[in-house]
């Protein structure tokens, strides 16, 4: 899922760079000028950006009545889904732990999508990752 976060937060970039910053002439006369990266890194806002936009995706392919219009209507509705920054989480009884959010609230993903897959093999892979207390 990694690789997978970063390309997009690129394309993200490049795509942006080119529609925003320069005009339909300069990128006529030049278009390798609009396909350059930027020399900036990726920030970690970047990289989250582009985890929220594949996962919308996801979810947008998977569950289109759910994502489009009320989500306590349909095929979700017994997990309580709300949004949340245009994603779609499993909502209720856990609102009252002390748990981390995106513990209380895990996004909702489709069982059977390759997306799905990565980020549990990502996981297998690297476990809970975080900062550590000795």
């Amino acid at each position: 899922m990694g690789w997978l976060r970063r390309i997009v937060a690129w394309l993200i970039r490049v795509f942006h760079r080119t529609s925003c910053s320069q005009s339909q002439t300069e990128v006529n006369r030049n278009p390798m000028r609009s396909l350059k990266c930027s020399p900036v890194p990726l920030s970690v806002c970047d990289v989250a950006g582009a985890e929220k936009r594949i996962l919308k995706f996801v979810q947008v392919q998977s569950f289109p009545s759910e994502v489009d219009k009320n989500p306590m209507t349909g095929q979700l509705a017994r997990l309580k889904p709300f949004k949340d920054e245009e994603v779609l989480r499993v909502g209720g009884r856990p609102k009252h732990s002390d748990l981390k959010y995106d513990a209380k609230y895990p996004m909702i993903l489709p069982s059977k999508h390759p997306v799905t897959e990565m980020i549990i093999r990502h996981h297998d892979l690297n476990g809970h990752v975080g900062s550590y207390q000795s």
